[in-house]
């Protein structure tokens, strides 16, 4: 269960890949293995080491116009 709206989680998602801290393809690629292995892509994103909880934190705040 995600706390975003699907809105959200694809504004992150975009944000990520427009900063640079992933590639489209390496998204696309993780949101498969997230979804076969039943498991949120955020949670797989920081678990696989793609990407810091740091990073993953400061987009998602950024997204939602939380002083980050």
């Amino acid at each position: 269960m995600s706390v975003l709206s699907a809105s959200a989680q694809a504004q992150v998602e975009d944000k990520l890949v427009t900063d640079g801290l992933l590639t489209q393809t390496k998204l696309q690629e993780l949101k498969q293995q997230a979804e076969s292995k039943h498991m949120p892509l955020f949670s797989l994103l920081v678990s696989s080491g793609a990407l810091s909880n740091e990073d993953l934190t400061k987009s998602i705040a950024q997204v939602n116009h939380v002083p980050y």
